[in-house]
């Protein structure tokens, strides 16, 4: 065990009261039932429930400290409520190894005026062939990204 881990050596009924004391973690919820368990599984599992409610997504998958996380996301929620005061967000993964995700929507925002930013002209003119080649009368999705 790692000598700067909090939490090592704690028995697991101890691990979450030391977690929360010790500033490790900010909130918990403990099912008290075997219903609330099931509905906290339903929660985490329901992802398609997620992106649909959060139409269009702009998703995002972010590696960082576990100690930098909760800095992180308040600042980028901050970011997007200045720029996009309608804008919602969520922020989840697998945080405790230091992956967030975070699955943001600001309505509307076509996604095909930023696509510059995220490829390469070489990229776009790629995509342009392929967009052309595999539906030359432009009847699939049309004007979505050209």
């Amino acid at each position: 065990m790692s000598g700067n881990d909090p939490t090592a050596g704690l028995r697991s009924a101890d691990a979450l009261p030391e977690a929360l004391g010790s500033g490790i973690i900010t909130d918990a919820v403990i099912a008290q039932s075997k219903q609330q368990r099931e509905d906290l599984w339903d929660i985490r599992d329901d992802i398609e429930g997620l992106g649909k409610s959060l139409f269009p997504p702009i998703v995002f998958d972010v590696s960082l400290g576990i100690e930098k996380m909760d800095g992180y996301v308040k600042a980028v929620r901050g970011k997007l409520k200045a720029r996009w005061p309608d804008s919602q967000r969520v922020a989840f993964g697998h945080i405790g190894d230091g992956n967030i995700h975070l699955v943001v929507t600001v309505g509307s925002l076509e996604k095909r005026e930023y696509l510059k930013y995220s490829r390469s002209e070489v990229e776009i003119s790629l995509m342009k062939t392929m967009k052309q080649a595999l539906d030359p009368k432009l009847i699939l999705n049309p004007g979505k990204i050209f």
